[in-house]
């Protein structure tokens, strides 16, 4: 593997710090520190900023990352020379996350502490509620093709109904109609941190999830079957206070990345799952074909390099975006369209039909620089440091819990797709419903 010495310095760096980041936790004597936040970016760097681009270094010569071509050339692009951007660019980003995060202190005021007196039946049935409002929303927008939906792998189905029913919402809500399906996830949540404690209602919690998944594949939507398994398999862990074991963590992390190489070559290019696509391939393809995922770093070290040199800053744009998004463009026609991001992906691969995306720290650099990318990293490091701090005020309650950890798996969106419009309004539907369900059961 050729690496130049900025390059190996740069990820001397990073390594450094994720490493210092383990230590901190592993070495604390209370076993909470092994849940910080930090550590979930870590996990999730570690993954798109060092795997990804590493392995496909050193794959030059074979089908890297399976996009049809080999090491570092993605979309018809040799992203080799300009890898560096984006390593330095995580550096940059995490290094600022930490001293966010370090730094920030919370005022007594804000850590005073809201008491949760619901009891665990009524949690429960808070949680059950989101799931059957998150269906109903659904299913007023699909209509009885709902029915087809819960088998994702008859993709040729999904167009059909049976009764002649196909929805009664349209127009400019049927985006957030069909968002509710994301209930699913802090609902499900809900009802199994209550399971963990009293062991009612298996039956419900087990065909409840069930039908989240049958609709999340039919949907090809990868990210909500992560947002669903990984905080429920960490509330368990959680619950049983222990720390996820090294060797655990490692043997899931292959079999997530199996399981989505299995679902991103079967998935069609609409909805759901023909498992024939795979048919050709051996399980080693299928497992490498995961790592499809590191051209999202390979994008992101794309437009550092390009920016400001070939093409401008996007400035505000990105901020105008992200506080307009919730407006339906039917009742606000001048809504922006995020240019800034599909033209800068346009003009790097010369297409317009480029959807790939890029990492957060990426959309903080087309704002205006290495400033802005510091400045949006420290605002993250402080804002999931008043996450942290919530949770330890609660950490022996059930729903803040849930919360907590939904959350902290959520980082996995904020960090991997930059594209901060789309991240506020997937927050709203996924996260935002569980802490609104915290306010409303307790008092200060």
């Amino acid at each position: 593997m050729q690496l130049s010495t900025p390059e190996l310095l740069i990820l001397s760096g990073l390594i450094g710090l994720v490493a210092f980041e383990c230590f901190l936790s592993i070495r604390s004597q209370s076993w909470v520190q092994i849940y910080r936040p930090t550590l979930f970016i870590a996990v999730v760097l570690g993954f798109y900023v060092l795997v990804g681009p590493l392995r496909a270094i050193l794959s030059t010569g074979e089908a890297a990352n399976f996009v049809g071509t080999s090491g570092t050339i993605y979309r018809g692009l040799d992203h080799r020379p300009f890898l560096i951007w984006g390593w330095v660019g995580a550096f940059i980003s995490y290094a600022s996350i930490l001293v966010g995060f370090y730094i920030y202190k919370p005022t007594l005021r804000f850590l005073r502490k809201r008491i949760v007196k619901a009891s665990l039946s009524t949690i429960r049935l808070y949680g059950l509620c989101l799931c059957w409002l998150g269906l109903i929303m659904y299913a007023l927008v699909n209509g009885d093709r709902l029915i087809y939906l819960l088998n994702p792998f008859r993709p040729d189905e999904f167009s059909a109904t049976i009764f002649g029913f196909s929805g009664l919402i349209s127009g400019p809500f049927q985006n957030y109609f069909q968002l509710a399906i994301n209930f699913l996830i802090p609902g499900i949540l809900i009802q199994f941190t209550v399971w963990l404690r009293d062991r009612k209602q298996l039956l419900s919690l087990i065909l409840w999830s069930c039908l989240a998944v049958s609709i999340y594949l039919s949907e090809a939507f990868r990210y909500r079957i992560l947002l669903l398994f990984i905080p429920m398999i960490l509330l368990w862990l959680f619950y049983a206070k222990k720390r996820p074991k090294i060797v655990a963590l490692v043997i899931f992390m292959l079999a997530f990345v199996g399981v989505n190489g299995i679902i991103g070559l079967s998935r069609t290019n609409i909805r759901g799952l023909d498992l024939s696509r795979t048919a050709s391939y051996s399980p080693l393809e299928v497992f490498v074909s995961s790592f499809e995922e590191a051209g999202v770093f390979f994008t992101t070290s794309a437009v550092i390099n390009a920016v400001p040199s070939k093409a401008p800053y996007a400035y505000f744009a990105p901020i105008v975006a992200t506080i307009s998004q919730p407006i339906p463009r039917a009742l606000y026609p001048q809504k922006p369209k995020a240019e800034y991001s599909s033209s800068i992906r346009e003009f790097i691969y010369s297409s317009p039909t480029s959807f790939t995306a890029y990492l957060n720290y990426a959309e903080y650099y087309l704002v205006w620089g290495w400033a802005t990318v510091v400045l949006f990293s420290l605002l993250l490091g402080i804002l999931i440091r008043r996450l942290w701090s919530w949770f330890l005020q609660h950490q022996h309650e059930p729903l803040p819990q849930a919360i907590y950890l939904l959350n902290a798996t959520f980082l996995y969106v904020v960090v991997s797709r930059g594209y901060l419009a789309q991240v506020v309004v997937l927050y709203g539907f996924t996260v935002l419903p569980a802490y609104i369900i915290f306010l409303m059961l307790s008092r200060k």
